[in-house]
């Protein structure tokens, strides 16, 4: 007797969820191998190059906790999935690799152990909740637009823009070099039109101009963003205008052809030139003035370890001060008195003399408005912010939506307030341009898929 062998779906599934339970241990490595590299140039390349500054300290005798603290808080952000498939995943990336991560490196020298695990853990909560809410979003119902009436709004938006940044251009326009960024930003006097336009530009709007030109294959938009951005960076000398381009081209660049649809790659492409400088110094040395000196001091110490030391200064500020309780943003500042008449940054800067410690909202939100009690709830918040860009951008063609978020993802680390970041620097503004976005190509994903849980 011959028997049939039916193919079933049983056997699929078993090896479906191996596969799964692989990525997410393969994404934890990822992070705890990069919390390790990080502490390792924190100890062999920044205390040493840095070795009078007071944002540096490391205790070699509580090793243990460096290294249980590695351990533990990539277990946060497993929540979020290994498919890079949400505008919350773009947003997050930068978040986690060039602040988080660093925190509890950073910040352990600075504490008591029982001072530091307190923190850790609302740090660890937080994170948690944010990468829980970026697994959903609203039922946002909005009438998306026809591909030519989408075309001519951003047609509207970039001539209005033109107009904007000339204005400010013939206002004042001066290139200085990176070192005299802080003496060039203070002496400038700059009205609300010309402050928000520039920063709306810098934080947003121009990487959507790069990205709609792009997917278009229309040059005159890219032209204008990326111009855009060189007269940004000459009328307010704002260091990310500058750096704008190459990072808005490397993220389209590695989204389009090493990322794909892995959140994993994604992390490995933001961890690489903090990865890779290190690598570079460890072989040839640190020499002033030398090549690799000028690269660790913009990629290395500017993008992933004053973000993170930025949890030291205002830790210990609000520790002697008054908290903001969120009186900093401008609508509860209505309500509530700012014991501090100036922006936190400029204050931090003439109580330390260690430059503006622009922050993310973790510390700003948290540490300022509160404490590190308060930092759940600035997480929290900031997990409505993540539903909310997932609401606008469902449905969307990944390589678009990517390079739209490229601006705004950055801005996240070290914009400030969520407010600021959202509304002066044009998060915002992104936001609803995605919403109204048309869903068919070139801006529509080819094939939606249904919404689900990630693995």
């Amino acid at each position: 007797m011959t028997t049939l062998a039916i193919p079933s779906r049983m056997n699929a599934a078993p090896s479906a969820a191996y596969r799964a339970i692989g990525r997410v241990f393969l994404m934890y490595l990822t992070l705890y191998g990069y919390m390790k590299i990080f502490l390792f140039a924190y100890t062999a390349q920044v205390a040493v190059i840095l070795p009078k500054s007071s944002l540096i300290k490391y205790d070699p005798a509580r090793w243990f906790d460096y290294e249980l603290a590695c351990l533990l808080l990539p277990l946060a952000f497993l929540p979020i999935g290994t498919r890079l498939n949400s505008a919350a995943q773009y947003l997050l990336g930068p978040l986690i690799v060039m602040v988080l991560l660093g925190i509890p490196i950073v910040f352990l020298g600075q504490v008591p152990p029982g001072t530091y695990w307190w923190a850790f853990a609302m740090l660890w909560i937080g994170a948690f909740i944010m990468s829980v809410a970026s697994r959903y979003s609203f039922a946002l119902r909005a009438t998306e637009l026809s591909p030519a009436r989408y075309t001519n709004v951003a047609n509207v938006l970039l001539a209005a823009f033109v107009l904007l940044l000339g204005f400010a251009a013939r206002t004042h326009l001066d290139f200085v070099s990176f070192s005299d960024l802080a003496k060039a930003r203070q002496s400038v006097e700059a009205s609300g039109l010309l402050f928000y336009t520039v920063y709306n530009f810098t934080g947003g709007v121009g990487g959507f101009f790069i990205a709609y030109g792009i997917t278009q294959r229309r040059i005159v938009p890219v032209i204008v963003g990326v111009v855009g951005f060189v007269v940004c960076f000459g009328v307010l000398a704002i260091k990310l205008a500058a750096l704008a381009p190459a990072w808005i081209g490397a993220f389209y660049l590695a989204r389009r052809y090493f990322c794909r649809d892995s959140f994993i790659r994604y992390l490995i492409v933001l961890m690489a030139p903090d990865v890779l400088t290190t690598l570079w110094i460890m072989l040839v040395g640190y020499e002033p003035l030398s090549p690799q000196f000028w690269a660790w001091g913009i990629i290395n110490f500017r993008l992933y370890y004053i973000p993170a030391s930025a949890f030291n200064v205002y830790y210990d500020f609000f520790q002697l001060h008054p908290y903001t309780y969120w009186s900093h943003i401008n609508i509860v500042g209505l309500f509530v008195h700012n014991p501090y008449p100036r922006n936190l940054y400029v204050l931090l800067n003439d109580y330390y003399h260690q430059g503006n410690f622009t922050a993310a909202f973790v510390m700003v939100d948290g540490l300022a408005a509160g404490g590190v009690e308060v930092i759940p709830i600035a997480c929290a918040v900031f997990g409505l912010v993540l539903m909310f860009f997932n609401s606008c951008g469902r449905g969307l063609d990944p390589v678009f939506l990517g390079t739209c978020l490229a601006m705004p993802a950055i801005a996240f680390v070290d914009g400030g307030s969520m407010g600021t970041t959202l509304v002066s620097q044009g998060a915002l503004l992104v936001a609803v341009l995605l919403l109204f976005a048309p869903r068919s190509p070139p801006f529509g994903a080819r094939a939606v898929a249904r919404p689900g849980l990630r693995s």
